[in-house]
């Protein structure tokens, strides 16, 4: 039996079920998109979960899969919009971690009082995205505009976040 009609054998009893064929088919086309990945990524921290995505992914919708022999372009093409998907959230992430918050205060006054400590209470309680938008605004001085392309969303969620981020620390902490 040819290499080929071997794999179109594995990819159709992977398509009914079969994990043993369907882990021979990726371990072969692995080292391909790992390459790929390298290069899309651009770095080797996110590369394992990527690729464990796409596997994820190609697992979950093999049976959407309609021409058996392109299994290994349609894996591809999974492992892209997962890259694309990596960047986006990556590109979304705090660019302060919050640790450094105190530095940020200290450098701010030379007095680092208890109700900075209080606005740092506050700044954790807060969903991610709201803590973003706000350090984002208040401690990198970032305009609305600015915000919006840097986290890839629309002007009004920015100020939406801020407002409700003000909002949510003033029910906290009224002294604020």
């Amino acid at each position: 039996m040819e290499v080929r009609s071997v794999l179109i054998d594995d990819v159709m009893k992977a398509k009914s079920g079969d994990q043993e064929a369907f882990t021979r088919l990726f371990q072969i086309i692995n080292t391909r998109l790992n390459v790929l990945a390298s290069k899309a990524l651009q770095n080797n921290i996110d590369l394992e979960d990527v690729i464990q995505e796409t596997r994820m992914v190609a697992w979950e919708k093999i049976h959407q899969l309609k021409d058996p022999t392109k299994f290994e372009g349609w894996c591809i093409r999974i492992l892209e919009n997962k890259c694309k998907e990596m960047k986006r959230k990556r590109r979304r992430e705090v660019l302060v971690p919050l640790e450094e918050l105190e530095s940020i205060f200290h450098a701010a006054s030379p007095y680092f009082t208890e109700e900075m400590m209080d606005l740092k209470s506050c700044l954790e309680r807060l969903n991610e995205p709201y803590r973003t938008t706000l350090k984002l605004h208040y401690f990198h001085h970032l305009s609305i505009k600015e915000m919006a392309s840097l986290l890839s969303i629309p002007e009004g969620t920015v100020k939406s976040r801020i407002y409700y981020a003000k909002k949510k620390i003033l029910s906290v902490n009224p002294l604020l």
